[in-house]
């Protein structure tokens, strides 16, 4: 068996783009666990990276990605209106616990 290392499963606290993310936690939403959407997040540099959505509120996603296997996964709440729904499929990256 394969271990994994904590810095393999250890998530950074997620950054805040334009806060405040949410003024209440009632308004924070979540899908389904092992369903929740992918999109596409284009930054104000025109930079894109997909990723997996989170949590959502009226004006914020939080989003979830990972560009290194061997690295923490990043998080961080985006403005939604820098995020685009895709498919799992069209996805770059794609989270290994998916449910098929």
């Amino acid at each position: 068996m394969t271990k994994v290392r904590p810095s393999k499963i250890a998530v950074e606290p997620p950054r805040v783009y334009e806060p405040p993310a949410f003024t209440d936690p009632h308004q924070v939403t979540s899908a389904p666990y092992r369903r929740e959407p992918y999109v596409r997040i284009t930054f104000p540099d025109g930079r894109l990276q997909d990723a997996k959505v989170r949590r959502w509120s009226p004006t914020h996603v939080l989003v979830l990605w990972q560009n290194d296997p061997d690295r923490p996964p990043h998080s961080a709440w985006v403005p939604a209106g820098w995020v685009q729904r895709i498919t799992r499929e069209e996805s770059s990256w794609r989270d290994p616990y998916d449910f098929h």
